[in-house]
């Protein structure tokens, strides 16, 4: 098989197009550490049908594609594809009629790989087969990695067998006769399933004519017991019409007493609203009072506030004049302070200066005295530093060496003993037996198992598949189910929230005009901005506020107004508004508001009114009665959508059933094949681990052999080397001698090096000493200015403050003879305004008795009114009682008529055909049917379970059989 070309995109670190090109001889790939060299042998495996992502230095199959960089971005497919010379004719039969063959793998992320050859997909299994039949494929000892020679030098027999295949050419008969095997016995496994199948059916039918015979009795009985519960239901459903007509009575009663109660409330409501009405002069006149007496009580705190603030500004300025004398004399004292501080630091600042004469030249002679015992210091640590060394080279060439002897014939004994073990090990190995028999019995039974293990992993992955299949089924089924219910829901709340909000139109004794009207959608606003409020009358002539039917001829509407008639249906008695009312638009309304005769308007769709009287109402003035026919429409068009949502959630119910079932059927049979390959695989595994066993015992006894031979002359020449080496080392340490002289030399340099160090430090400490004399003069001369400077402010300061007392003296001297006069003025003003707070409180008196008596009398016209109120309230609840207890039988009967329905699929009207109830005849009582219900049931019960499908399942057994025959 001749490579022409490899070519690679988005494969490993291969992103861009590359080919590799393969002409005649050999090819080579050179380059540096990590440039992807071994990337193109991996290639090559994985395009021959590699399906292992650890054979390929990876953990999936998605991490061949190459994953992105830091100016890359990752791609998400890879593809290799290799040129095939057939210009000999070669091939197989199905791809020889090309001279070149063109083999490709392409793989995409988080979907799996397409194996192609000339264009056309084909199975992996094919690529991998196409291979074998050249004795090659991606497992091929001929394809080396990293690693692999030492791997071949100490293959185990079953490998070296392969090798032996490959180079015969007969890899791809085993791997076909391998297939072949599996199919004859997948065909034997059918036949003996095709039996006990046919023994199983026919089995099964005996029990079903039984069960057909049984089905027959079970439906005779089902028969009586229609019977008796059409008689059952039909008893019930002549005492819910009974339940019905009272109720229908009792609410009429009721409505009586409320029309009469209605009256007596609006009376009283009249009463006690005149009396409310004549309250608020008395309460104006009260406040009036009130106010004027409370101005004066103000006005009367006022001056008392400003009495007590006269006397406690006098005190206030009194202590302010102590206050001031005492600040004129500690100025005083402040100022004598900064006089005497400001003589003695003058005083030691002169006494300071005349300490630094002459303290430079001892600096100067200090740091030569300093500088000379350094330099002799350093020359003599130069000097004792370089005999030091020269002395320690020698001391360390001698240590060295005299290590190196001991070392060197501590090896050679080690040599001479690895030596002897060496040869007794070889010659135990030499005397043991052989391992052949048992590795090929190992080999024989690995095999076996490794075939029962493919046979079972291959049901396990198509059952796997199936359950996977049917589970997503599941899913989209409970999805839709859930979907239905959620939308179910939320009409079901809607029609709850609708009817709840409508619920108050009426209040029980007449129905509201609004519940007998259709509107067209989209013209609730033009309706209610017409109407309004009207909306809420009745067209009851005995209810209290109510519509009549009017007989006269309307007056036409201008022309291009279309009548509101035409787009709302309702009673007669509203016909003739609707006639009056006109739909326009919203530009013509005005100009046809002058047209209209008396008693017209014009609205528009979104709800603009122009009346004949000249009222008009813009379009965002929409009303309560617009909302309530919105809402009404809403809810007809809710009703509708219930019902088909429920017929939707019913049936996305029944398919979600269905798919559970299939799904739990195939995660059984997937878990039973589960079971049986992981029995398979164990019973490989033990097979394989004695194979193994029996081959490294082998594999290391020989391997053992060999190394030992090979110790045993690598030990010989290390023994020879390291003889010679320590022979060498002991002539060399002989000729050494220890250097006396300098050692002598050496020690009295030391002791000159110690003396003039000692002297330096002295030196050291005298310079120090004098220049941090120097710098506490300057830091004292400073601080001394710094607090010459701050005691001169201080006095200045004082003097400037002295000034101002005397200056604050002198006002509030002044201020204090202003306000003496103040008092007096203020007893006056107070002798006036207690005249006017008794006269002002007699009138506030006066006013309030007024206001008590007609609080009075309105409180005993409340309770009137709350009285007739009440008993107003307690006939609607008697009027609403009695509509529930008429709801209910009404509900009662629309329940007996659903179960009669549901259970008999017949009318109430049919009831007495299907009891065969006689002309005459009454209905039994309740008790005694119900009697023959349960025993009917129980005796249907007492045969247990029934297969109704009976006969039809045996004929469907009749036919399987006959077909597997």
């Amino acid at each position: 098989m001749q490579f022409k070309r490899l070519r690679l995109s988005g494969f490993k670190s291969f992103v861009d197009p590359t080919d590799i090109l393969v002409d005649t001889g050999l090819t080579g790939v050179v380059g540096p550490n990590g440039c992807g060299k071994s990337n193109l042998v991996e290639a090559l495996r994985w395009v021959m049908g590699e399906s292992s992502a650890r054979q390929m230095r990876g953990l999936e199959m998605d991490d061949l594609i190459f994953n992105g960089s830091e100016s890359r971005p990752k791609r998400n497919n890879a593809e290799v594809s290799l040129l095939l010379d057939n210009s000999a004719g070669t091939a197989p039969a199905a791809f020889n009629d090309e001279s070149e063959i063109e083999i490709s793998r392409r793989i995409e992320r988080g979907v799996g790989s397409v194996y192609r050859i000339n264009g056309r997909e084909v199975r992996a299994r094919d690529v991998q087969l196409l291979f074998a039949d050249e004795s090659t494929g991606a497992r091929n000892t001929a394809m080396v990695s990293q690693g692999e020679i030492g791997d071949l030098i100490s293959a185990k027999p079953a490998k070296r067998r392969g090798l032996l295949e490959e180079a015969a050419g007969i890899t791809g008969l085993h791997s076909r006769r391998h297939e072949a095997e599996l199919r004859l016995r997948a065909a034997d496994t059918n036949l003996e399933r095709l039996a006990d199948i046919m023994g199983g059916l026919e089995t099964q039918l005996q029990g079903l004519k039984r069960q057909a015979r049984q089905a027959m009795r079970y439906r005779r009985i089902g028969d009586h017991i229609r019977k008796a519960e059409a008689l059952l239901y039909g008893r019930r459903w002549q005492t819910v019409l009974d339940a019905v007509t009272v109720g229908e009575q009792a609410l009429e009663t009721t409505r009586q007493s409320v029309n009469q109660r209605t009256k007596s409330s609006a009376a009283a409501a009249a009463d006690q609203a005149t009396a409310a009405a004549a309250m608020a002069p008395l309460r104006d006149a009260e406040a009036e009072a009130g106010a004027v007496l409370h101005r004066l009580e103000v006005v009367q705190v006022e001056l008392e506030a400003e009495e007590r603030r006269l006397v406690d500004t006098r005190r206030a300025l009194e202590a302010r004049l102590t206050q001031i004398d005492a600040d004129v004399e500690r100025e005083n004292g402040l100022a004598h302070d900064a006089a005497e501080a400001s003589a003695s630091l003058e005083e030691e600042r002169a006494s300071v200066t005349a300490e630094q004469a002459g303290e430079a030249d001892e600096a100067r002679a200090a740091e030569e005295a300093r500088d000379q015992a350094a330099a002799q210091v350093a020359e003599l640590e130069q000097n004792v530093d370089s005999l030091t060394s020269i002395l320690a080279a020698g001391e360390a060439r001698r240590g060295a060496l005299g290590r190196e002897v001991e070392d060197l014939a501590a090896r050679v004994a080690r040599l001479h003993q690895r030596a002897d073990e060496t040869e007794v090990m070889r010659a135990e190995l030499n005397a043991g037996g052989e391992r052949t028999v048992v590795l090929e019995a190992a080999e024989a039974a690995a095999a076996d198992t490794e075939a029962e293990v493919i046979a079972r992993r291959e049901q396990a992955v198509a059952d796997e598949g199936a359950r996977v299949a049917l589970q997503a089924a599941e899913i989209a089924a409970r999805d839709a189910l859930q979907g239905a219910e959620t939308g179910h829901a939320a009409l079901v709340a809607e029609q709850a929230a609708l009817t709840e909000m409508l619920g108050g139109v009426d209040d029980g004794a007449w129905p509201a005009l609004i519940d007998e009207i259709n509107v067209d959608a989209g013209m609730e606003i033009a309706l209610g901005a017409a109407l309004g409020d009207d909306l809420g009358a009745s067209s009851d002539p005995g209810a209290p506020l109510h519509w009549l039917t009017m007989e006269e001829d309307a007056a036409a509407l201008p022309a291009g107004a279309k009548p509101l008639g035409d787009v709302v249906s309702g009673p007669p008695a509203l016909a003739w508004r609707l006639s009056q009312v006109g739909i326009v638009e919203a530009a013509d309304g005005p100009r046809l508001q002058r047209q209209l005769a008396q008693g017209q308007r014009l609205i528009s769709r979104d709800g603009a009114l122009w009346r004949w009287d000249g009222l008009t109402m813009a379009a965002d003035a929409a009303s309560a009665a617009a909302t309530s026919l919105r809402q009404r429409n809403r809810l007809k068009a809710v009703v509708d959508d219930i019902a088909k949502s429920e017929k939707r959630r019913a049936g996305a119910a029944k398919k979600l059933d269905a798919a559970r079932d299939a799904a739990a059927r195939a995660a059984e049979a997937e878990a039973k094949a589960r079971q049986d390959l992981s029995l398979a695989e164990d019973a490989h595994h033990k097979a394989r681990d004695v194979r193994a066993e029996a081959a490294s015992a082998a594999a290391a006894e020989a391997s053992r052999l060999v190394g030992l031979k090979v110790d045993a002359t690598r030990i010989a020449e290390e023994l020879k080397d390291a003889e010679a080496q320590r022979l060498t080392a002991q002539e060399t340490l002989d000729g050494l001698e220890p250097d006396v002289e300098g050692r002598a030399n050496l020690g009295s340099l030391r002791e000159r090096l110690t003396e003039s160090r000692g002297e330096l430090s002295q030196r050291l400490n005298a310079y120090e000493r004098l220049r941090r004399e120097a710098a506490g003069r300057v830091e004292r001369l400073t601080k001394i200015a710094a607090d010459l400077e701050s005691w001169r402010g201080r006095a200045e300061r004082a003097t400037t403050r002295l000034a101002q007392l005397a200056e604050r003296r002198a006002a509030t001297e002044a201020e204090l003879d202003d306000i003496s006069g103040r008092p007096a003025e203020i007893d006056a003003l107070r002798d006036d305004l207690l005249q006017r707070l008794e006269a002002a409180q007699a009138v506030r008196g006066k006013a309030a008795d007024a206001v008590a008596e007609a609080e009075t009398q309105l409180a005993a016209l409340d309770r009137a009114m709350k009285a007739a109120a009440a008993a107003l309230a307690e006939s609607r609840e008697a009027a609403v009682r009695a509509e529930s207890v008429l709801e209910q039988a009404t509900q009662q009967r629309g329940d007996v008529e659903r179960a009669v329905s549901e259970r008999l699929d017949c009318t109430p009207d049919d009831l007495d055909a299907i009891a065969e109830l006689k002309d005459g005849e009454d209905w039994p009582a309740e008790e005694d049917i119900e009697a023959r219900i349960n025993r009917l049931v129980r005796e249907r019960d007492n045969m247990g379970p029934v297969n109704l499908r009976a006969e039809a399942e045996a004929a469907e057994i009749d036919e399987q059989l006959a077909a597997l025959t």
